[in-house]
């Protein structure tokens, strides 16, 4: 049985805590009367936010197991099989994708210290692959 953890990563928060701060210097450089101003910040916040909190790999925990096929765990629910996966972006540094579970599909957002070594490079071994048929799943 495989199991890949994947937690929150540090780096991650750290970029988009500093995109965020970028994004306020931009918006008081540019001279926006200050009720626009107070808006176009909270929008930012908001938006901000929203991105950390429902993004496996920044905000949110998974457990991904293979036991013959794949499933998923996130946070203390109960084990969902993984029935589709789509890959982004896999590189050595930085795993994106959207895996489908029968509730619906999650982000998967996966920098290097989001997991260890070998668990990074099994899930980069599985979107390269690909989910397996579900004929050979049963």
């Amino acid at each position: 049985m495989k199991t890949i953890e994947i937690q929150q990563s540090q780096v991650a928060k750290q970029t988009l805590l500093g995109f965020a701060g970028l994004l306020a210097l931009m918006l008081a450089m540019i001279g926006l009367e200050p009720g626009l101003w107070l808006v176009a910040q909270l929008m930012v916040i908001i938006s901000v936010y929203w991105a950390w909190k429902n993004t496996v790999g920044l905000g949110v925990t998974l457990r991904l197991v293979y036991d013959g096929a794949w499933w998923m765990q996130m946070r203390a629910s109960p084990r969902q099989p993984l029935t589709a996966v789509r890959s982004g972006w896999v590189c050595p540094t930085l795993v994106t994708a959207e895996l489908q579970g029968p509730t619906g599909h999650y982000r998967l957002v996966v920098p290097l210290d989001a997991a260890s070594p070998r668990e990074h490079w099994e899930l980069r071994r599985l979107l390269i692959e690909g989910m397996p048929s579900s004929e050979t799943q049963r």
